[in-house]
């Protein structure tokens, strides 16, 4: 977001407190597709016993469910950054 922005110092830690004031609620989302990725990469990393074909398939929903989670939430921090100048 700091690269797409121009804005490095967005970077820093209370540089966030603006964008949570203005709207918790995408930047929660954010937070949340980056905290299913770390579920979904625990879930596809203890899969092993199930077998290969389950591995892969339980893997490739998963990570194409994250992805679909990180591109909501870069349009709705989008959003939100166009319609309030921080």
């Amino acid at each position: 977001l700091a690269t797409a922005l121009g804005d490095r110092g967005i970077l820093l830690p209370w540089r966030v407190l603006p964008w949570l004031r203005r709207g918790w609620l995408e930047v929660l989302l954010a937070a949340g597709a980056w905290a299913f990725l770390i579920g979904a990469e625990w879930v596809v990393g203890h899969q092993q016993a199930a077998g290969q074909m389950m591995t892969l398939l339980v893997g490739v929903g998963l990570r194409a469910l994250t992805a679909y989670l990180w591109l909501v939430a870069a349009r709705t921090l989008g959003v939100l950054g166009r319609s309030y100048e921080i």
